[in-house]
């Protein structure tokens, strides 16, 4: 710090060496923020899923089979999926997919704003598998086989 008569300031060169550090520091913190907000997302998506399995379960032990579902329709924030009187709802931005022929199951979900994994269960093995590299919509689903030749998260 530089004295000039009886006043004190920071020089112009003390100044430039702070802001570029804040700039450094910055430039490390942004991308990283990045990433653990689209890790959140898919968090988010996985919850989703144990929620459909969860539910599809419950509705299996009472009913013994499953709800019927296509593979194609897409369930939303907005377009919950019904199951017996219960509504599985899902969280902003994730994308959900169900198939079933009333004695097996499969269900995966898909978050817009997370990596680009889409994950996926099944009732012949109850893992939850994982695809990378998905955009849009989540893949249509024929059967537990799609699901299951997924890679099996850890």
């Amino acid at each position: 710090m530089k004295q000039i008569g009886n006043r004190k300031g920071f020089t112009l060169i003390e100044l430039l060496v702070v802001i570029a550090i804040i700039a450094i520091l910055a430039a490390i913190a942004i991308p990283q923020y990045a990433k653990y907000r689209e890790r959140a997302q898919d968090s988010a998506a996985l919850s989703d899923l144990k929620t459909v399995q969860t539910s599809a379960e419950a509705y299996y032990a009472d009913h013994m089979s499953y709800v019927s579902g296509d593979g194609t329709t897409v369930y939303d924030s907005g377009n919950p999926l019904t199951m017996g009187n219960d509504n599985v709802s899902f969280s902003a931005n994730v994308k959900a997919k169900y198939w079933s022929d009333n004695s097996t199951y499969a269900a995966d979900t898909y978050n817009t704003k997370g990596t680009g994994r889409e994950f996926g269960i099944a009732s012949t093995d109850s893992k939850v598998h994982y695809k990378d590299g998905v955009s849009g919509n989540p893949d249509d689903i024929t059967g537990t086989s799609t699901v299951t030749s997924w890679s099996t998260l850890p």
